[in-house]
């Protein structure tokens, strides 16, 4: 296999691998976030549902103009960037409409 190869798989790898734990991190931190807020199960339900709609609304077209434009590798690292900023701020959050607004960011 050639060089530039590899380095392509390890990236997609990569790429998923940290979209994948940023997604499942949301799902254990759902109780503490339930206390904080005193949240119903209705609720808490909406956060995740927010990330999954945002991730599925926004997947296609992202991955299609990486493909289009050729620029995946940028694209790839803008994803990730804007998966990992509003994680760090979920502890920030002072409402509940803001956490959905991060959670929703996060998902694109």
């Amino acid at each position: 296999m050639v060089s530039g190869n590899r380095l392509n798989i390890f990236i997609l790898a990569s790429s998923h691998s940290i979209n994948s734990l940023y997604n499942r991190l949301l799902t254990p931190l759902i109780p503490l976030i339930v206390i904080e807020f005193g949240l119903s199960y209705a609720q808490a339900g909406l956060i995740l549902s927010t990330y999954a709609v945002a991730n599925s609304l926004f997947q296609f077209p992202i991955s299609f103009a990486a493909d289009y434009t050729g620029r995946r590798r940028t694209i790839l690292a803008l994803s990730i960037l804007i998966n990992a900023l509003p994680v760090i701020f979920y502890g920030l959050a002072s409402t509940y409409t803001l956490l959905l607004l991060l959670v929703f960011v996060s998902g694109l």
